[in-house]
């Protein structure tokens, strides 16, 4: 397995400059690779310029997770909200062909008040299914990201061998895990030992990104 190339958040970090300034920022702080988590806030063409230009490759952009960031459930594995997942998918799978980035973030979710976790991990079973249709043809992978249960107590997907079992169900090669340092280690267990146990030896269900997460107030 090759190493591991530390990529920046755009969206993140930097954020004292404008959108299509960050680009050739995080080329002058060392990184050759850039995700975008918020697609929305800007023009993916503008912002595919802005990358060339700075010799930096996107890497990752996130599919809308629509009020997820305001404190409300957002889209992927929430009834009810399936066209709007699906809406949002399409635009990140356009944007991505503009942008060039090879891996699309479905986006986390939150279980609502008044519905059960089951119901949730069958919607977003569906929607996953969905969006591995849509993308045939494209060269993305779609990527499944856990979060930390300590930040997020009622995130959908938190626990990381759920996570591989959900894209071994799968049985698509489009298919990988989003490896969060952060919020692995935030869970409380052991990263090395969950990298060993979680990376392909034991899952054929293929491309694993791997990403540190650096919180905005480490930056500046």
């Amino acid at each position: 397995m090759s190493r591991p190339r530390p990529s920046c958040s755009v969206s993140m970090m930097f954020r004292e400059l404008p959108l299509l300034a960050r680009f050739g920022a995080a080329r002058a702080a060392g990184f050759t690779g850039v995700e975008i988590q918020f697609i929305d806030e800007g023009d993916p063409a503008a912002m595919a310029r802005a990358a060339r230009d700075a010799g930096v490759e996107i890497v990752l952009i996130n599919a809308d997770m629509g009020d997820l960031r305001t404190g409300g459930p957002g889209l992927s594995g929430v009834p009810g909200r399936e066209a709007d997942f699906r809406a949002g998918f399409a635009r990140a799978l356009e944007a991505s062909m503009t942008l060039g980035g090879s891996r699309i973030h479905l986006g986390p979710s939150r279980v609502p008040p008044g519905t059960s976790r089951a119901e949730c991990l069958a919607v977003y079973r569906t929607n996953l299914a969905w969006a591995v249709e849509q993308a045939k043809g494209h060269p993305a992978t779609l990527l499944i990201e856990p979060l930390n249960l300590v930040e997020n107590p009622t995130i959908l997907l938190g626990d990381l061998a759920e996570a591989v079992h959900l894209i071994d169900g799968c049985r698509s090669d489009r298919v990988g895990l989003q490896f969060d340092i952060y919020h692995i280690a935030m869970n409380g267990v052991d990263v090395r030992q969950e990298f060993r146990t979680h990376v392909p030896e034991t899952t054929t269900a293929a491309s694993f990104a791997w990403r540190q997460t650096l919180k905005e107030h480490f930056t500046s």
